[in-house]
């Protein structure tokens, strides 16, 4: 996979809700591609693999990640729109609960980020970053990426997209695992 992967005709479209900045995918060139696939568990478990990712439109978003040290950047993320991962037929089949209130977004690594519903959908599948496939500029193939999810929850090499339904009052961070990869990425890694 080239860079060039990335160079792309888009249309530009402003989300209202968020002031972020969408250009959906008009090329007819084949889309990236994940080499190891994603499981979606909900009442039941599926898989996301190449195939499924290659029929979804690929957006292009410009999203800040605010990393645990106060460090931020901002950049243009190329992927897969998290609402539309959700109506693949893998998804269907994983039936995910309608009281779901947040995802569970696992690394292949472990790391665990627990992400409210309405922050998830309004997320990327990222699969580039500045017209660049994360796999040849930060050696992981994917991440999660949203305006208005910290950092450490930017989970990066996707395994896994688990419902949750957690009880008023109940602590999202209960359900994460970020301290110790957290602390690692900060003493090796500053920008991706």
């Amino acid at each position: 996979m080239t860079g060039s992967d990335f160079d792309v005709d888009t249309d530009t479209d402003t989300d209202t809700d968020t002031g972020t900045d969408t250009d959906t995918d008009t090329d007819t060139n084949p889309h990236p591609t994940l080499a190891d696939s994603i499981q979606l568990i909900g009442e039941n478990a599926a898989t996301i693999d190449a195939a499924t990712l290659a029929d979804i439109p690929v957006e292009e978003r410009t999203v800040e990640i605010v990393c645990s040290t106060g460090d931020r950047y901002t950049d243009r993320w190329q992927g897969v729109p998290i609402p539309d991962l959700l109506e693949t037929k893998a998804a269907a089949a994983a039936s995910f609960p309608p009281s779901t209130t947040h995802l569970l977004i696992e690394s292949r690594d472990g790391q665990r980020g627990c992400v409210a519903v309405e922050s998830a959908l309004e997320g990327l599948l990222a699969i580039g970053k500045d017209g660049q496939p994360l796999e040849e500029i930060a050696g992981y193939e994917s991440r999660f990426v949203a305006p208005d999810v910290l950092g450490p929850r930017t989970v990066k090499d996707i395994a896994r997209i688990e419902a949750a339904t957690l009880e008023p009052g109940e602590d999202p961070e209960a359900y994460e695992r970020l301290l110790q990869i957290e602390a690692d990425e900060e003493t090796t890694e500053t920008d991706v």
